[in-house]
């Protein structure tokens, strides 16, 4: 038996106006911690009469099977580490000469190494384990738990976000005469998860990030609240501001590990990729909080200064994992069990299809062709490198299935 962990906001008011399952996406992102921190704000938008609802899918924080990887931030972050600082991959430019293209390319095999290294170390801690975490088993739990709280057979109700949407699209599929209202919300193409190599993910979502960005400069060069305007500014000379503190993160990254943005640091800790990847971390966050602008003002006059000028993130945050970029020190921030632990891959690997004619050649060759984090294509390349273990066979949904 696995163990699932939920949580419930009760309806406000009598009788019970209804009730709707959340998930915040990921894979990976905890739905009690959701339900703890943002439930009030989520029942306030559906109505008071409604229940919220949400639960850790399997392997997520407190729900079953335990997925191990890492113990602790040391051997996170030492097992990273190779990949990061000056002469190593994440210390690339932004590939539009044949010398950046050259220099990526000679980190295939670094790359390849770390990540059959990944493959070999998540089985040899899990085992078995892996074949019982993918989205057609949270599908399954799903109208499980709404069985067991609303009644045998209750039509389902369900919100997902990002990756979210993937579980609410299967849920259309496997269970059709289940499905009650379903909310799909920042869309992950489920056709292209399901059925296509993660590689061919990264089409879509650099596309994404392109016009989420322009449209940000747009709003940005017409309001007087956005911190990073200047009076005269369009659209477009924004979009030159911002590939210049690329090019310059690019020019005089230092190498400097870990970087850690609650702290001052040296501004030349910050590599082209770190800035990007905080660029599309921003992005995805905006509807929320603009810290997009802040971020960039900073760091453009923190670039302006003397050579080392101290830099500091201008809004309280934490760090990204390494494999993402930036990371924290050992004893500054506890990585959650979910980032130790690698849960998002292993759901991931058990879902998606074999990709073994791409290779990581082919993957580096198509970044060098687009704007977007590194990281981004490397770890659609790590999904596809590691993947030895498959889900259950009757735990595994593609097209060809019907």
């Amino acid at each position: 038996m696995i163990p699932l962990a939920l949580a419930r906001l009760p309806a406000a008011t009598s009788p019970r106006e209804g009730f709707m399952f959340i998930n915040p996406g990921g894979p990976g992102a905890s739905g009690t911690s959701m339900i703890l921190t943002e439930g009030q704000g989520l029942q306030s938008l559906l109505g008071r009469g409604w229940d919220i609802v949400s639960w850790d899918p399997r392997g997520i924080s407190a729900s079953g099977p335990n997925i191990t990887l890492f113990s602790n931030d040391d051997q996170y972050n030492a097992f990273w580490a190779p990949l990061f600082g000056t002469g190593r991959l994440v210390a690339h430019g932004n590939l539009t000469t044949s010398s950046d293209v050259d220099f990526l390319m000679s980190q295939v095999s670094t790359f390849d190494n770390t990540v059959r290294s990944l493959n070999q170390k998540m089985i040899e801690s899990n085992g078995d384990a892996l074949k019982y975490v993918g989205t057609c088993s949270v599908v399954r739990d799903l109208v499980y738990l709404t069985d067991s709280l609303y009644g045998q057979g209750t039509d389902i109700n369900f919100w997902g976000l990002s990756y979210g949407t993937v579980i609410a699209t299967y849920l259309t599929q496997m269970f059709p005469d289940r499905v009650g209202r379903v909310i799909l919300d920042g869309v992950f193409d489920p056709e292209k998860y399901a059925n296509q190599s993660p590689m061919k993910w990264m089409e879509v979502d650099v596309y994404g990030i392109d016009l989420t960005l322009k449209s940000w400069t747009e709003a940005c060069a017409g309001s007087t609240k956005c911190t990073f305007s200047a009076r005269n500014d369009t659209s477009e000379t924004l979009l030159k501001r911002i590939n210049t503190i690329l090019e310059t993160g690019y020019r005089n990254y230092d190498g400097t590990l870990p970087w850690d943005p609650t702290v001052d640091t040296n501004i030349n800790a910050l590599s082209y990729d770190i800035i990007l990847q905080t660029i599309r971390s921003d992005l995805y966050r905006a509807p929320k909080k603009d810290n997009l602008g802040p971020f960039l003002r900073a760091v453009e006059s923190a670039q302006s200064d003397t050579p080392g000028t101290s830099f500091k993130y201008p809004f309280p945050t934490t760090p990204f994992p390494l494999d993402w970029v930036p990371y924290s020190p050992s004893g500054q921030f506890a990585l959650s069990e979910n980032i130790l632990s690698h849960i998002s891959l292993a759901i991931l690997c058990g879902d998606i299809i074999d990709d073994s004619m791409t290779t990581t050649e082919d993957a580096f060759k198509e970044t060098s062709t687009c704007n977007v984090p590194l990281m981004d294509i490397a770890s659609g390349r790590k999904i596809a490198t590691a993947h030895d273990y498959t889900a259950k066979e009757h735990d595994t949904y593609h097209e060809h299935h019907g």
